[in-house]
């Protein structure tokens, strides 16, 4: 476990936050370690600027068994951006958050969704 500090925008309209003493710092919290999901654990993942299905089909268009072997084998495959190639990333041990965190995190997040789904039927979208 390590100690992180959690932010919310909406920690600053609660009682329970001393924005004043606080500001953006955040309340203290506990990680653990966790599979990063961006690369699954391995440390790296195809290249995101290219396009992997692309590839493949010109590979197998081709009959460019080379080119296909050098994807599989990892060469178009890049460091992970989230992970650093270590494989693991902390992430927020929950249990670890004040409920009333919680409980305006979730508020917040509920409020934006509607607010989204307005702006989506004003400008004539379905969700």
């Amino acid at each position: 476990m390590k100690d992180n500090k959690l932010y919310h925008e909406s920690f600053e309209y609660k009682s329970e936050y001393d924005s004043e003493m606080l500001g953006t710092t955040g309340i203290d919290v506990s990680s653990k370690k966790e599979v990063c999901h961006t690369c699954r654990g391995n440390g790296r993942h195809f290249r995101t600027d290219l396009d992997e299905q692309a590839m493949v089909d010109s590979f197998r268009d081709d009959c460019d068994d080379d080119g296909f072997n050098a994807y599989t084998n990892g060469a178009f495959d890049q460091v992970c951006g989230e992970c650093k190639g270590e494989r693991v990333v902390d992430e927020i041990d929950w249990d670890t958050v004040p409920s009333w965190a919680k409980d305006c995190i979730e508020e917040w997040e509920m409020e934006k969704r509607f607010d989204e789904q307005v702006r989506f039927a004003e400008n004539g979208y379905r969700y």
